[in-house]
C-alpha cells in the first residue's frame, strides 16, 4: 500500500531509545602552598562528578592513603622539599560509556624558610648621627620590614631596606633604648623569620679611685684607675703644674701611674682633668688630684765645734728650706 498525503493513519514510523550519559567533570583544587619544614600536609581539596574512577599522578612523592583517593594528601619526596620548585599534580577522572577521560591540574608549591640576622646590639652616643643597620636575609627571604619598640623614629630610605638608617625619636632617647627588628618574609607557605637588636643611648662617664691622695717628693703614685657605666670608653686625661712638678706625662690615656717629683720647698697639688668618650661623644670631665710633699732638708749650724768636758755646746740650731719640718736627731 502507499499512503497518501491523506491517509495519514497509513504512514509508516519506528521507535528508537537515546540514552544520556551525564557528563563528567574533574577539580583539582586550588593551588596548595606549603612550607619546606612541614611536618603536616593539607589534603588536597579536589571535586568530581559523574566519574566511576579518579587518579592523581604527578610528582616523586606519595599520595595517601593512595592516589585514587579524590582527598588524597600529598607528601613531597625529599628531593622535591630541597628543590622550592612548584610540582604539578594532576587529576584525572574516567567516566563509563563514550564519554572521554578528563583531567585537572594543580600547582604545588614548596616554600623554603627565611633567616635573618639584625645584627648585634650597640651602645650609641644620644647627639650621634642616625644608626646605620645591615640586616642579614637568608634562605628563602623575600624581603621584609623594620619595625622598632617603642614605635616612633625614623627609617631611611624605609624600613623595608634592610640597610635602612634609623633616627630615634626624643621618646625613644629619653627611655634609654629601642629594640629594632627585622621581619623577614618565607617563601610559600612559610612563616616570617625575626631578629632583633637592642640599641642602648648612653654618654659616657669616668670614675676615678681614688679621687685624691698624698705622696712625698720622687714616690710613686697610687695608680688611679679610670671606670665608667658604658662599654669601650676611651679616657683621656691631663694636668697642670707639669713646671713644678716632674714625672708623669702632661697628658695620656688610660689609667694614670707613675712617679711625681716636687722641684719646689712647698706643697703642690697636681690637678688631672679626666673626659671620657664613647660611640662618638664625649662625657663630663671629673678630677683627680695627688698632693705632692717636696723633701725636707736640714741644716745644722754649727756644723762641727770643739769644747771642753762639761762645758755647754754652742747650740746647734736646725733649719731648712720645707717649712714645718720637723728635726729628730740620736
Amino acid at each position: 500500500v502507499t499512503p497518501t498525503p491523506a491517509d495519514v493513519n497509513c504512514r509508516p514510523f519506528a521507535y528508537s531509545d537515546l540514552h544520556f550519559i551525564p557528563r563528567p567533570s574533574v577539580y583539582a583544587g586550588n593551588d596548595i602552598s606549603v612550607c619546606e619544614t612541614d611536618v603536616n600536609f593539607p589534603p588536597l581539596n579536589a571535586t568530581a562528578e559523574n566519574v566511576e574512577l579518579v587518579y592523581w599522578v604527578g610528582g616523586s612523592g606519595i599520595f595517601l592513603p593512595d592516589a585514587y583517593t579524590l582527598h588524597a594528601t600529598y607528601i613531597p619526596s625529599a628531593e622535591e622539599l630541597a628543590a622550592h620548585q612548584p610540582i604539578v599534580l594532576t587529576l584525572t577522572g574516567e567516566a563509563q560509556g563514550i564519554c572521554n577521560v578528563v583531567s585537572d591540574q594543580l600547582n604545588y608549591y614548596i616554600g623554603q624558610p627565611a633567616t635573618v640576622q639584625a645584627g648585634p646590639d650597640r651602645t650609641v652616643c644620644p647627639t650621634t648621627p642616625p644608626i646605620q643597620l645591615g640586616a642579614v636575609l637568608g634562605g628563602g627571604a623575600t624581603g621584609g620590614f623594620w619595625a622598632a619598640n617603642p614605635h616612633g623614629g625614623t627609617f631611611t630610605p624605609n624600613n623595608s631596606d634592610p640597610n635602612a638608617s634609623f633616627t630615634p625619636s626624643v621618646s625613644q632617647i629619653n627611655a634609654g633604648s629601642v629594640d629594632l627588628s627585622f621581619h623577614a618574609n618565607g617563601t610559600g607557605a612559610c612563616p616570617q623569620a625575626t631578629d632583633a637588636l637592642t640599641v642602648t643611648f648612653a654618654t659616657p662617664n669616668a670614675v676615678a679611685t681614688p679621687a685624691s691622695q698624698t705622696i712625698c717628693s720622687g714616690a710613686n703614685i697610687t695608680t688611679i684607675a679610670l671606670t665608667g657605666g658604658v662599654s669601650n670608653t676611651m679616657y683621656s686625661w691631663s694636668r697642670n703644674n707639669t713646671a713644678t712638678v716632674t714625672g708623669i706625662l702632661s697628658n695620656g690615656t688610660g689609667d694614670i701611674s707613675g712617679a711625681l717629683t716636687n722641684t719646689t720647698n712647698a706643697p703642690v697639688t697636681v690637678t688631672f682633668t679626666i673626659t671620657p668618650s664613647a660611640n662618638g661623644c664625649s662625657g663630663a670631665p671629673i678630677t683627680a688630684t695627688v698632693l705632692v710633699n717636696p723633701t725636707p732638708n736640714a741644716i745644722a749650724t754649727p756644723a762641727s765645734q770643739t769644747i771642753c768636758s762639761g762645758a755647754n755646746i754652742t747650740t746647734i740650731a736646725l733649719t731648712g728650706g720645707v717649712s714645718n719640718t720637723m728635726y729628730s736627731w740620736s
